[in-house]
């Protein structure tokens, strides 16, 4: 998987991620909607509690930004950057589905609760968790110049989520991670369906040999870009260490 840099984000992950820049799109005009007419966005697109009557608010309230400025640059930047790394893990149809799932569920906390949601932040944190567990060692440069491993962002995404939910409301807090957690559980291999092997069978079909070949062929793709991957981290700190060395 891409390790993401940000501040050089918007050449790369426009590549094979059309779902990821799209979102990404609609998140940032939402933003640009929300700041221009609150009232408006809030009331028809904004999720206020209840499904009803209003239930297409189960899948728009990403587009409502109620973080002003965080929201409106920061949070996209960053879907673009995480979004568009876990894209390519996957064909853009299957990411695309994980993609409403994680919507849907970061909702129902707040359907139990009947408190409102607004925001691509529990999503985006999902999204985060997903990256950082296939990576966590993974080194990226924030803006070019302050070195981050990816497990210590994606546990970022999750205190992000805890604190602006459980501030005041605990319990409510606590279940806004469901979708967190399973993001973990899905990235990790705990779930019956497994990293980037989303497949449709019909029934309880077995897959056919070209479709089996297809899927060993992925699998030793990833597994050579996972090797490929540790190689250059070996070598960077090889050239560390030499640097080191001259230092003494």
């Amino acid at each position: 998987m891409a390790t993401p840099q940000l501040g050089t984000l918007f050449g790369d992950a426009g590549r094979r991620t059309p779902v990821a820049l799209g979102l990404t799109g609609l998140v940032l005009l939402g933003a640009i909607l929300t700041l221009g007419s609150q009232q408006l966005m809030v009331s028809n697109f904004g999720f206020n509690g209840s499904l009803l009557p209003k239930f297409w608010t189960a899948v728009t309230y990403p587009l409502v930004n109620d973080l002003g400025a965080l929201g409106l640059v920061f949070l996209p930047l960053w879907l673009l950057s995480i979004g568009g790394s876990v894209e390519r893990d996957h064909s853009t149809a299957r990411f695309g589905m994980i993609l409403a799932v994680l919507i849907v569920v970061s909702l129902l906390p707040f359907v139990i609760f009947q408190q409102r949601l607004y925001g691509i932040l529990i999503p985006n944190s999902a999204l985060t968790v997903i990256w950082a567990t296939r990576q966590p060692e993974a080194t990226v440069m924030i803006f070019g110049l302050i070195p981050v491993k990816a497990k210590w962002i994606g546990w970022f995404g999750v205190a992000s989520v805890l604190v602006t939910y459980g501030a005041g409301n605990l319990p409510l807090g606590g279940l806004a991670l469901i979708s967190c957690l399973l993001a973990y559980l899905y990235a990790s291999n705990r779930l019956p369906i497994r990293y980037g092997q989303l497949r449709t069978f019909a029934g309880n079909a077995k897959p056919t040999k070209a479709q089996k070949q297809k899927e060993d062929a992925y699998l030793n793709d990833v597994f050579l870009r996972e090797q490929e991957r540790a190689e250059r981290e070996r070598l960077r700190k090889l050239f560390e260490g030499s640097l080191e060395d001259d230092k003494k």
